[in-house]
């Protein structure tokens, strides 16, 4: 039980502490993607799940979400904290 739940608190703490800026890896794969500009959910294009993104911006209205950036698609993806992997700290100035 110790090493499960210290564990489990270590991943909540990193978790809340994402950041714009932050590289991350999608633990999740959306069936539906989102587009900013008609507000609309549609078909998902690419598969991200295990895949690296970086935080671009918090969720103006939902504040577990994220928009990622996955640029090796060129794509941007609301996402939940929950279904993120913190890789590396983003420095921002």
């Amino acid at each position: 039980m110790g090493a499960s739940t210290v564990y489990y608190m270590c991943a909540c703490t990193l978790v809340m502490k994402m950041k714009v800026g932050d590289l991350v890896r999608c633990l999740f794969q959306p069936r539906a993607s989102w587009d900013e500009k008609t507000q609309t959910a549609g078909d998902m294009e690419y598969q991200i799940q295990n895949e690296l993104g970086i935080i671009i911006k918090d969720h103006e209205r939902v504040g577990n979400l994220k928009l990622v950036l996955f640029p090796q698609f060129g794509y941007t993806q609301p996402i939940a904290i929950s279904a993120l992997e913190m890789i590396c700290e983003g420095q921002i100035d």
